[in-house]
């Protein structure tokens, strides 16, 4: 269920990140991992490895 109190729909939050990428700036999602901008103008995505509780 989406949390309703949001200030950003999930297209904006989509659109912000895309943005970042494209301007070569990482996207930390905390607690899941880190969009990494490609030369070639795509992205990866790197998963944080540590366990959670």
């Amino acid at each position: 269920m989406p949390f309703s109190h949001s200030r950003f729909d999930q297209q904006q939050v989509a659109q912000i990140i895309l943005d970042s990428l494209k301007k070569g700036k990482p996207v930390e999602i905390e607690g899941f991992g880190t969009f990494q901008p490609q030369k070639d103008g795509g992205f990866h995505f790197v998963a944080l490895d540590a366990p959670r509780v």
